[in-house]
């Protein structure tokens, strides 16, 4: 049941029966269905004096489901589903014996999968728990402590105040959404130690993080990675208690099986239990891992939260008013955004070699040329570019991943294409207006001003539709844009791109054209000619995550010469070269430092 909703209400009901579980023994009631709980009938075997069998206890649970949402979803609609759900049936038995020993194992007995599109499946569902525990304070004395013991087999996977709460005593319907983050409803196999001294209770377990089974039903190997968990509590006073857990995963999800999908997380929690009144709290702070966690880089990073229930007893122990605030980020990258070409976007034309052929041209269509026009009976001799600019964002501290750019173009039978090359420009400006040295500066025209992107990033190949850079390009760009922002210093200026055709003349492009006089180029849809309606124009995207910027690794774009071959007597040969990310520069055979330049003469000793 997934549905965007806008508003709405929902009743649910949930029955559930303990069965016969000793704990009901307690339950300060008469009748005859409570007396005979009160004589423990689960309770099969009971002489702390035996030998070999002291205690043998069966119980049990039974938690079935009811509910039904009406309200209205983002698109105006209204929706009524009601649903049921088989949430919980268990049975299990509790033993000691040798008198230093302990058996807990519990089964589940149903898997109702149906909200999520599955079926409703009985019998044998998997182990809930399954220990083996020593009583180590019997067997090697109680030293410092108390009481310690050692248990091992399958877990509860236990982080955070609400996973320490039988579902039977949680304060609302489910457990909130960052516990959930950190405790993944886990049981996983593994050995861990408890001890207990005063008001402090100490535990730390490993466990495997591999998962057997489709659904993780058995007792799993270790082939994989570990998981620890350590945990620390002190009861503070009869109101007050205190504690901390800190899991710490070393598998690397992405090659290895691990039934956390984090690296490490810890949970700062309490409760204050004043009788009629009281507040559970968790502070919960952790990190996803990078690389070797998650593909998907939006996924990698810090995240953190924190849940605070403050509840109050209106009749008895019966009725109780709870509230509930919650907050959190995760995962750490903050969102994956997108920048749209700002409307000032232009046509710029250039002529023979290169150089400026007047100011930017007007885009009076939602479309602009990239390329020769045709005129009757030959070609224009002036080649044109879309230069276009992208206003940095205002998200403080942090680096961009993962970005890309996009452009719609048109490539009918009245378009001969050609290869034109992607450019990221240099700097930023406070203002969005194009200049003609966006295309020719006066010592670089447009096949060497600013990084290259991708060479013949519109060729004949390209699509009638949407053109995008892909990975192969990510390093390039990420370093770009995180030079524009500069950690946030430059958000609200202008970083520009420009496409232009791979030729520096337009004879290449009237050889193409033949007596045909069709365009030699692309149509490349352009913001400016679609008014304030931006939907249409080249889309930078990109991933950010907050904090400090990290620092791009240099990238060498292009390095070219205007020569192919030199002879001894040559007047030399000119060098030229686009970077980023760098900051010094220099090229070998005694060159020697070229930082801060972009091009230099260079002639035979």
């Amino acid at each position: 049941m997934r549905r965007l909703v806008k508003s709405a209400w929902c009743v649910a009901v949930v029955a559930g029966i303990g069965i016969i579980d000793a704990r009901a023994a307690t339950a300060a009631s008469t009748g005859l269905w409570c007396d005979w709980l009160r004589g423990e009938p689960a309770r099969v075997h009971d002489d702390p004096d035996h030998p070999w069998l002291q205690s043998l206890r069966f119980h049990g649970k039974f938690q079935y489901q009811l509910g039904l949402v009406h309200g209205t979803d983002v698109d105006g609609a209204d929706f009524r589903e009601s649903y049921d759900d088989y949430r919980r049936l268990r049975i299990g038995l509790e033993s000691t014996f040798l008198q230093v020993m302990n058996l807990k194992t519990t089964v589940n007995l149903v898997d109702d999968q149906r909200l999520e599109g599955g079926s409703l499946d009985w019998g044998f569902a998997g182990f809930h728990e399954a220990l083996v525990g020593l009583d180590l304070g019997e067997v090697l004395g109680r030293g410092p402590f108390d009481e310690w013991r050692v248990d091992c087999g399958r877990h509860k996977f236990i982080a955070g105040q609400e996973t320490r709460t039988s579902s039977d005593h949680l304060l609302t319907v489910e457990r909130s959404a960052i516990i959930k983050k950190i405790y993944e409803s886990a049981r996983p196999t593994g050995v861990s130690i408890t001890a207990s001294r005063g008001r402090w209770i100490w535990s730390g377990a490993m466990f495997s993080s591999t998962q057997d089974g489709a659904d993780n039903e058995s007792l799993s190997g270790w082939q994989d990675g570990l998981v620890w968990l350590g945990s620390a509590a002190r009861r503070m006073n009869d109101r007050l208690n205190l504690g901390v857990d800190l899991a710490w995963n070393n598998a690397d999800a992405r090659r290895e099986d691990s039934f956390l999908s984090y690296r490490w997380a810890t949970s700062w929690h309490g409760e204050y239990d004043a009788g009629q009144w009281g507040v559970r709290g968790d502070l919960i702070v952790g990190d996803n891992g990078g690389a070797a966690m998650h593909e998907d880089s939006v996924r990698r990073g810090a995240f953190h939260g924190f849940v605070l229930t403050p509840y109050r007893w209106i009749v008895g122990r019966k009725l109780q008013l709870v509230g509930l605030l919650a907050a959190g980020l995760f995962p750490g990258a903050l969102h994956a955004g997108t920048i749209t070409a700002h409307p000032s976007d232009a046509q710029h034309a250039t002529n023979a070699a290169g150089t400026s052929a007047g100011a930017a041209g007007g885009v009076t269509n939602p479309i602009v040329f990239v390329g020769t026009n045709s005129y009757t009976g030959g070609y224009n001799t002036t080649m044109s570019h879309h230069v276009l600019p992208f206003q940095l964002p205002d998200l403080g501290s942090g680096s961009f991943s993962d970005v890309s750019v996009a452009f719609i173009v048109d490539q009918n039978s009245q378009l001969i294409p050609i290869d034109v090359n992607l450019f990221a420009l240099p700097g930023t400006r406070a203002n969005s207006v194009t200049l003609a040295s966006d295309v020719n500066n006066g010592t670089q025209n447009h096949t060497q001003l600013g990084t290259l992107v991708k060479q013949a990033f519109l060729n004949s190949s390209s699509p009638g539709t949407t053109v995008s850079t892909g990975t192969g390009e990510s390093a390039v760009l990420n370093a770009w844009l995180n030079d524009a922002y500069a950690n946030g210093l430059n958000s609200g200026r202008f970083a520009f791109m420009r496409l232009s055709p791979t030729d520096l003349t337009t004879a290449a492009h009237n050889a193409l054209g033949g007596p045909e006089d069709k365009d030699v180029g692309f149509n490349v849809r352009a913001t400016r000619g679609v008014g304030n309606n931006d939907s249409f124009g080249p889309v930078l995207t990109y991933t950010f995550t907050p904090g400090a910027a990290t620092a791009s690794k240099p990238v060498i774009s292009s390095f070219r010469t205007n020569r192919t071959t030199i002879g001894s007597n040559s007047s030399g040969a000119t060098l030229s070269w686009t970077t980023s990310g760098a900051t010094s520069l220099s090229i070998n055979n005694d060159v020697g430092d070229v930082t801060g330049t972009t091009s230099r003469l260079v002639t035979p000793p």
